[in-house]
C-alpha cells in the first residue's frame, strides 16, 4: 500500500510499500515535525490500519467497532469525532458483500 504526503506548503509524495502500522507511524512522525497523537488517536489510527488490510469481514468489522468505542462510542463519535467517525463508516459500509449495496450505502 502507498501513502500520500502532503506537506504545509502543497507538496504531496507518495511513498510505497508501506506494510506495517510501525512504518506507517513513523512516516508520520518524519513528516509532521512536532505533531503529537494522543494514545486513543494512536489506537484508533491501528485499527483502522488493520482493518483495512484483514482479509476476514468478521475481523475486520470488530476492529471497526472496537475504534468506535475508543471515540467513546458510535453516537458519541458521530457527533465530537466527525471525521474519524467518517473514515469508520466507510471502512464498515465495505464490508458489505456483493448484493448489499443499498445496506452499505445506508450505512455509510
Amino acid at each position: 500500500p502507498n501513502v500520500e504526503v502532503a506537506s504545509k506548503d502543497g507538496q504531496r509524495n507518495v511513498v510505497n510499500a508501506v506494510l506495517t502500522f510501525k512504518t506507517m507511524e513513523k512516516l508520520f512522525y518524519d513528516s509532521a515535525q512536532g505533531a503529537e497523537l494522543s494514545d486513543t488517536q494512536r489506537k484508533v489510527a491501528q485499527l483502522k490500519f488493520e482493518a483495512r488490510r484483514e482479509k476476514l469481514p468478521e475481523t475486520r468489522l470488530a476492529k471497526v467497532e472496537e475504534a468506535f468505542g475508543l471515540l467513546g462510542g458510535f453516537e458519541r463519535a458521530l457527533k465530537n469525532r466527525t471525521k474519524s467517525a467518517s473514515h469508520l463508516l466507510v471502512l464498515r459500509a465495505q464490508n458489505f458483500g456483493k448484493g448489499e449495496e443499498e445496506a452499505a450505502l445506508k450505512d455509510a
